[in-house]
């Protein structure tokens, strides 16, 4: 609880700056595939990042790779910008 408390925390925190400096970035919070499983892959989690409206990118670590993105259009802009390069 104290990881997931954490990291939404500071989520917001950042997204409230980046939102005042620059409103047309999009923020996103990136976690490994192992930490999605154990904070946000259940109902509460999904919920909680839904009512937050927190843009995720989940990555697989051993194969450095991005497996899933919000699904929010802006998140699928990003990932395609970020893997483009």
């Amino acid at each position: 609880m104290r990881e997931l408390e954490q990291a939404l925390g500071r989520y917001a925190l950042y997204r409230f700056l980046l939102d005042r400096d620059d409103p047309t970035r999009a923020l996103f919070l990136a976690v490994a595939s192992e930490v999605f499983g154990r904070l946000f892959d259940d109902a509460d989690g999904r919920d909680l990042v839904a009512a937050q409206h927190v843009r995720l990118i989940v990555f697989d670590v051993e194969k450095g790779a991005v497996t899933t993105t919000s699904s929010s259009t802006s998140a699928g802009r990003a990932l395609d910008a970020f893997t483009a390069r």
